[in-house]
């Protein structure tokens, strides 16, 4: 009897505190830490609704010097042109808003297909450039947790791990930490984090890939 009193008390707490407890659960994936002066600013390919406006804000604020897209492949050849013109859609953007962006070279055919790839293109760069020691990268706030796991892991096999790496964590219009359990479009952004968080710890999900480059 007293188990079952127990479980009901934790469902009722569990019920009447779930806003803070789904808000607490989503903060663990933001990781917002930018600072002013980096050498280099990567926005990640993807959503072309929050991370160029947002990396523009802050290239006009003086966090970075120089500006990069990373470029997605195009993974379907009948949506080639959709997945072409958003990349041009992002270059256009940052360009309109005065912001010099380049497309980061990429070592993958055609194009990066995940985070990781996205990571060994920068790591590539990086060697390449041996004086770019601050490293700013752009993307939606719930994905900064896992892109921040992507890029310290690919570092630091492959000898970069003095690289100081920050994330800027771009909002959205739609639903932040505090509401994305009421919003359909927040509730599967975090599930989706969820399931992928969980694979990059069980080094699935191009772990493998993360290799001396």
């Amino acid at each position: 009897m007293k188990k079952i009193l127990f479980f009901i008390i934790l469902l009722l707490l569990l019920y009447i505190f779930r806003a803070e407890l789904l808000t607490s659960y989503a903060r663990l994936f933001t990781i917002n830490t930018a600072t002013e002066g980096a050498d280099v600013m990567i926005i990640m390919s993807g959503n072309i609704d929050t991370r160029p406006d947002y990396a523009a804000r802050l290239y006009h604020d003086g966090y970075a010097n120089k500006v990069f897209l990373t470029q997605e492949k195009n993974w379907n050849e009948k949506l080639s042109p959709y997945v072409l013109a958003r990349n041009a859609y992002a270059e256009m953007s940052l360009l309109k808003l005065k912001v010099p962006v380049q497309f980061l070279p990429t070592t993958h055919k055609e194009g990066a297909t995940s985070t990781y790839d996205e990571a060994l293109d920068v790591v590539d760069y990086l060697k390449k450039n041996p004086k770019q020691q601050h490293l700013i990268v752009v993307t939606d706030k719930p994905h900064t947790y896992r892109t921040y796991y992507a890029f310290n892991k690919a570092l630091t096999a492959n000898g970069l791990a003095h690289i100081q790496l920050e994330m800027a964590a771009a909002p959205n219009d739609i639903f932040d930490e505090s509401n994305w359990f009421t919003t359909e479009k927040g509730i599967i952004y975090y599930l989706e984090e969820s399931v992928k968080v969980l694979m990059y710890w069980l080094g699935l999900g191009g772990t493998t890939l993360v290799v001396p480059h």
